[in-house]
């Protein structure tokens, strides 16, 4: 059994991780198409391709392991099929679940592998390209239309531009607020600079509004007291880029500043765990593909049938996650619910079609008994 598991789990892992890296290939080059020209005017050459394939690999490795892991699996079973190995297996007694069972542990590290591109690579590689592109833009003003908002320290903080990894700001606004959330001031400063861990603002002013008397305008020039870090403003150029499980819980606990809705971050910390499970529904939907016969069509219409249920999942899977963020269902239910009830569904399938009568089978052919098939 130890053998057979290494054996079906090695050429599920191997499958998995081609199918994952060709799609995101194609993916990539589709991609070019749009950005192609950008490249280009940033000057930078062949370098700047290079940069921004491997800086995009990873989003696009977090979307495609799950389909990867659907494709690859569908394909590895349809192989044992057309060769008889599964036929061999069944002979034996290996039912259609044991096979999924020696399936799991490359399921198990390819949820591992995910995991660790989630919450290791892709929100540093979203930050890379993001300063990437503000550094060669060709019009440095042309950020000016898309400001950067953050919540901190409990005021608003709005950024015009950006340079140098977030150590220098230009056109800072700064809407301090009191313990009752109610603005009383502003602070507008041309530049920001951070150096030695503190921020220094210049050409910036301060208008006060006092209760029951006029504005006050008065020069603002100086330290800028705040939690707020070069690399919370790097964050905050993706706002909808990934967030990572460790930022989530950072923002949640008060301890960094935020740039998006208190739900974007709990349904991060979930997605940060759910998502890389993804990995086991694909698995269970694909393996009652073993029990039909790779010579009649309906293998054909049970891949078919795998393949657009797993894709579904994915459907849903992801509205799941989209109106968690907005806040409209809890992020608990949203990000865990898909998961666990596809993976029931498809785990009573397979239950269902082992207990299946031969006759009834999507393969109509009888089994061979062990004795026909090995000495």
């Amino acid at each position: 059994m130890k053998t057979l598991t290494l054996y079906l789990s090695g050429r599920l892992f191997g499958a998995a991780l081609g199918v994952t890296l060709m799609l995101a290939a194609i993916g990539q080059v589709v991609d070019l198409f749009d950005t192609a020209d950008n490249i280009l005017e940033t000057g930078t050459g062949i370098g700047g391709f290079a940069f921004y394939l491997v800086m995009t690999l990873p989003t696009l490795l977090d979307q495609l392991i799950p389909i990867g892991t659907l494709i690859a699996t569908l394909f590895v079973v349809s192989i044992l099929a057309r060769n008889n190995e599964a036929t061999a297996m069944r002979a034996a007694g290996l039912s259609p679940g044991r096979v999924a069972v020696c399936l799991l542990p490359a399921a198990i590290g390819l949820a591992l592998v995910h995991f660790a591109v989630l919450e290791g690579l892709t929100q540093p590689a979203e930050q890379h390209v993001a300063q990437w592109w503000a550094n060669h833009l060709s019009d440095p003003g042309a950020r000016a239309n898309e400001p950067v908002w953050l919540k901190v320290d409990g005021n608003v903080v709005s950024v015009q531009h950006v340079e140098d990894g977030g150590r220098k700001l230009g056109g800072v606004t700064i809407f301090e607020r009191d313990a009752q959330s109610i603005v009383g001031s502003r602070v507008v400063a041309e530049h920001a600079a951070y150096d030695a861990g503190n921020w220094h603002l210049s050409g910036a002013k301060r208008t006060a509004w006092p209760r029951e008397t006029q504005s006050q305008t008065h020069p603002a020039d100086g330290p800028w007291q705040t939690h707020l870090r070069p690399a919370s403003i790097m964050e905050a150029l993706t706002p909808q880029g990934h967030v990572s499980a460790r930022l989530a819980e950072g923002v949640l606990s008060g301890r960094l500043p935020a740039t998006a809705a208190p739900s974007v971050y709990r349904t991060a910390v979930q997605r940060a765990f759910a998502a890389p499970l993804a990995n086991l529904p694909m698995l269970l939907i694909a393996t009652p593909l073993i029990l039909t016969n790779p010579r009649q069509t309906v293998m054909g219409r049970g891949f078919l049938v795998s393949l657009g249920a797993g894709l579904f999942y994915m459907l849903v899977d992801g509205l799941g996650a989209t109106i968690a963020r907005g806040g409209v269902a809890d992020p608990v239910l949203a990000s865990w619910g898909p998961l666990v009830v596809f993976s029931l569904f498809a785990i009573a399938r397979l239950a269902w079609l082992t207990r299946m009568p031969r006759s009834h089978r999507p393969s109509s052919e009888s089994l061979p008994q062990a004795s026909e098939i090995m000495p």
